[in-house]
């Protein structure tokens, strides 16, 4: 992480509010901050392989969490520095190993859901890792993988990536998972946005409730 340009840092600390530098902060959500949305980042400072909490969480529907699942977990390790970047997990195909990712929702079904992730990267090839969305979590099939929005070259071995998918309605929760395209993927960050939609009667009735606030206040 720690070798990206001063430029790159102001513009990670210009995106967020969270007083700390995200490295790979460097494609917001459009509609960061607005009704609905929530904002998780990892940066695996350290070796956790479950349960991992969120560097910055801003979720008020649940606590987010991250796992690293394989089939042979010994493969799937966890590096403390790698070309500079500190706090790295190497995810191997082979291994038939996941970055696993549990984001609580809203419980109401409003009709859209829209994630946005970032990752920070370095793989064979510059082979960009595939990202799949699970609503409700394991019990369904997997939907199609997000779309790729845009790749970003960082230094000599890392890379910058954005998805996107819009999920209609939106599930109570869902499980969001990385996935090498090729042997193995190095993982140093990973930043997961939502933004769940209500109805438009919903959003009138919410503006209602504001105007008979301020005229109560008065």
């Amino acid at each position: 992480m720690r070798n990206l340009t001063v430029a790159l840092l102001v513009a990670a600390f210009a995106a967020n509010s969270w007083g700390i530098a995200l490295y790979g902060d460097l494609n917001p959500a459009a509609w960061r901050g607005q009704e609905g949305t929530t904002f998780q980042a990892w940066g695996f400072g350290t070796l956790e392989p479950s349960n991992v909490a969120p560097d910055v969480s801003d979720n008020p529907y649940g606590t987010p969490v991250a796992n690293i699942i394989g089939a042979f977990f010994d493969n799937t390790v966890w590096l403390d520095e790698d070309m500079g970047h500190e706090g790295v997990w190497v995810i191997d195909m082979r291994d038939q190993s996941d970055m696993v990712f549990d984001i609580d929702n809203s419980d109401v079904p409003n009709p859209v859901k829209h994630i946005w992730v970032q990752i920070v990267f370095s793989a064979l090839e510059d082979r960009v890792p595939t990202v799949y969305v699970l609503p409700e979590g394991e019990a369904q099939p997997p939907i199609d993988a997000m779309d790729l929005v845009a790749v970003t070259r960082l230094d000599d071995y890392y890379m910058h990536a954005t998805y996107s998918l819009t999920i209609e309605p939106n599930p109570t929760f869902e499980q969001i998972r990385i996935r090498p395209r090729d042997c193995q993927v190095y993982i140093d960050e990973v930043i997961i946005e939502t933004q769940c939609i209500p109805e438009p009667m919903s959003l009138s009735l919410l503006g209602l409730g504001a105007v008979a606030l301020l005229r109560k206040r008065r």
